[in-house]
């Protein structure tokens, strides 16, 4: 029997965004997405995979296109957004190095969100 996958809260304001595929050569939405990011007022982000054009592995967050982007996703987190990302095609080696980097949580086989209201959604 397979654990039962995690649960949050999706408190109103929750942002929820998916297959960005953001890669710092195409600059414009590289830097409408930052942007958006550090005007972003909200309990939490959930990122449903493909945030990244490409990922693949702790090195390339060293990159100073990234290095910049993971620190303005820690600054979120540390002003109060969770943070929740799933894997998409793309980015399916998000790991606990990005989770470390971003202050957030990289959920491998989806997650359950409860709403307000109590209703259950699933994403995987």
């Amino acid at each position: 029997m397979s654990a039962a996958l995690p649960e949050i809260a999706l408190l109103p304001g929750t942002c929820v965004i998916a297959a960005l595929h953001l890669d710092p050569r195409a600059a414009g939405p590289w830097n409408a997405f930052r942007a958006w990011l550090a005007r972003l007022e909200a309990p939490a982000l959930l990122v449903l995979g493909d945030l990244f054009e490409y990922w693949i592995g702790s090195l390339q967050a060293r990159e100073p296109e990234y290095v910049a982007l993971l620190d303005e996703l820690r600054a979120r987190a540390a002003h109060g957004t969770e943070l929740h990302f799933l894997h998409g095609n793309r980015d399916f080696l998000l790991g606990r190095d990005f989770e470390r980097a971003v202050g957030g949580r990289v959920h491998a086989r989806g997650l359950v969100g409860r709403t307000s209201a109590g209703t259950r959604v699933l994403f995987l």
